[in-house]
């Protein structure tokens, strides 16, 4: 089972549930999602827009809808998506990664913008068993890119790009030897 970003959590529950012989988190974060979402908002918002969205992220926690969210943080607390986000905050990926009985592999980039490093660090220490694979200059979408974001983040719309050195050769070592 591979999971990549949010996919590496689902990724977690699913092979806690269903028979997987091997777990490989892709630059998958090791903190819950309000925890994440606050420090990603904290650069981007002003004062009282994060105070909301602090609030906001507590009912959801809670389990509650909120009606009313301005404008400016509707694309990520409208309505719709408020009941996915009460599913995703009910999940701790550290938790999640601690009940596994297979081997595990966690990749992180060193330059990925969206979830720092730190969380593949986290994630490795929550499973005694976990492997961690460090890959150098590799970004959030798993290639190649410089720690400028606006660098960085032209690498996500350029399909002709090749995944960062090591990524594959690491998966496939580790695929290889369990």
């Amino acid at each position: 089972m591979i999971g990549h970003s949010e996919g590496s959590l689902i990724g977690m529950v699913a092979a806690n549930e269903q028979p997987a012989t091997s777990f490989v988190s892709l630059a998958g974060a090791g903190r819950p999602l309000d925890e994440v979402l606050l420090e990603q908002l904290t650069v981007q918002l002003p004062g009282n827009l994060l105070v909301e969205s602090r609030d906001i992220l507590v009912q959801l926690k809670e389990g509650n809808l909120v009606a009313q969210v301005s404008p400016e943080l509707a694309s990520i607390f409208r309505p719709s998506v408020q009941p996915y986000l009460i599913s995703w905050l009910a999940y701790d990926p550290q938790k999640e990664l601690a009940k596994l009985d297979m081997p595990i592999l966690v990749i992180g980039g060193t330059t990925d913008l969206q979830v720092p490093l730190e969380d593949a660090e986290l994630l490795k220490a929550a499973h005694e068993k976990a492997e961690l694979l460090i890959i150098e200059n590799m970004n959030h979408v798993l290639k190649t890119a410089t720690a400028v974001p606006e660098e960085n983040m032209a690498t996500y719309s350029n399909p002709d790009l090749p995944l960062a050195d090591g990524l594959i050769d690491g998966m496939v070592e580790f695929l290889l030897k369990k």
